[in-house]
């Protein structure tokens, strides 16, 4: 895995306007009078909305960075001068710190915005790659699981992303007979279990970058660069990835870069923008903003030695997630308690309501649950869920109240 101080891990490859919403920016940027990295923040495209913080580290991992969206920490693993660790600053408060973790953190790192669980793609000394998970509740660091076969990465930082909806690791590499696959690692319960999905290619040679989770509408985006079969560009492309059936949707060409920039994107899933840097033959770089709901892209300012970007996602984890700390949720009477449930939770009602419905659905919308309720307490077996977030919605004839559920 390698470190750098300034991340040039481009991969060779070489903008359409559209209403922008604010997105909101954190990254780092190496700056070499201090010897140390800077922690930058900026909206997208506006350099007058930069601000800078010296950090106390001297370098990071590539492609170890992720945020922490519902509590506004940007986390990645770092190196002060005498030591490395989780390194952790609060966007609200402006505190940083440094924590000793265990050898299992590294890049590939995606967070579970539901959980606040960050997950890990590393490869082991046997060549096979484990999934790891770091709690940052109670500072664990696991091994989840090994995939048991021979798989050739590119830029692992920028082959994977995270459903926060259903607790899916998603990664791409090539398997052991050389054929380009999408991995789906499946989290939501204990027994780990994988699977993996050969791609439907649109050229002899591929290159993927820049791979995000639309966590509003259940899609994986990233950037495909395709080659003939003599190594010439024929097109620079933002595809829609199928997990099921590998399939490849053409959202966009992007024109006028020979390059992108590895271990740089994100995705503000407020606006459903997919954010990466982009390097034209001058070797001047820009931000890209594709905008996946119009398939429309504009391009402008980025600091000039911007790295490990993050969009800061907190108002989308406030209002999709919630609190993953809640021990009960309330609303007129009811209550349901523990939150978050593991095994099951508990509805109680002040008073007796006959023939209340129940249904419960998952965050993108699915029932997965009706009951109709009959006693003033009520136990719920969860053991059957995924975990993430759900929406308890109880209804009589006179009320509705709707209660949010976090499952681990």
């Amino acid at each position: 895995m390698k470190i750098s101080k300034l991340i040039i891990a481009f991969i060779m490859a070489p903008a359409i306007a559209f209403s922008q919403a604010q997105i909101n920016l954190i990254g780092t940027s190496y700056n070499a009078n201090s010897g140390y990295v800077d922690i930058i923040r900026w909206q997208a495209l506006d350099s007058n909305s930069l601000t800078i913080n010296q950090s106390m580290l001297q370098s990071y991992l590539l492609g170890s960075s992720v945020f922490d969206a519902y509590n506004s920490n940007y986390f990645l693993r770092g190196f002060d001068t005498v030591s490395n660790g989780l390194y952790t600053l609060n966007t609200i408060s402006n505190l940083e710190n440094l924590i000793n973790i265990g050898p299992f953190y590294n890049g590939g790192s995606e967070i579970d915005m539901s959980t606040g669980k960050i997950y890990n793609l590393a490869p082991d000394v046997s060549g096979y790659f484990n999934i790891t998970e770091y709690d940052l509740n109670t500072g664990t660091d696991v091994i989840l699981g090994v995939i048991p076969e021979s798989i050739t990465m590119g830029v692992i930082a920028d082959n994977t992303c995270f459903d926060s909806n259903n607790a899916l690791f998603y990664f791409l590499g090539y398997d052991s007979t050389g054929t380009h696959c999408i991995y789906t690692v499946d989290l939501s319960n204990s027994l780990f279990s994988y699977s993996k999905t050969p791609l439907q290619l649109l050229a002899p040679v591929n290159i993927f970058q820049n791979v995000n989770y639309d966590n509003v509408n259940n899609l994986i985006f990233a950037m495909n660069i395709a080659y003939d079969t003599i190594n010439n560009t024929q097109a620079n492309n933002v595809v829609e990835i199928n997990p099921g059936s590998g399939a490849l949707n053409v959202r966009g060409t992007i024109n006028g870069y020979m390059q992108f920039q590895g271990g740089a994107s994100s995705f503000d899933q407020a606006s459903g923008s997919l954010v990466f840097i982009g390097i034209d033959n001058n070797l001047t770089r820009s931000m890209i903003v594709f905008n996946t709901n119009t398939n429309t892209y504009l391009t402008g300012y980025v600091p000039q030695t911007a790295g490990e970007i993050e969009c800061d996602n907190y108002a989308f984890a406030k209002n999709t997630y919630g609190s993953t700390s809640i021990d009960e949720a309330t609303v007129n009477g009811l209550t349901l308690y523990p939150n978050p449930a593991t095994n099951n939770f508990t509805l109680q009602f002040d008073q007796r309501e006959d023939n209340a419905s129940l249904k419960i659905f998952s965050a993108d919308g699915k029932e997965c649950f009706s009951e109709i309720l009959s006693k003033p307490i009520t136990n719920i077996n969860t053991q059957s869920f995924r975990k993430g977030f759900y929406t308890v919605r109880i209804s009589t004839e006179k009320t509705n109240r709707v209660l949010k559920l976090i499952v681990q």
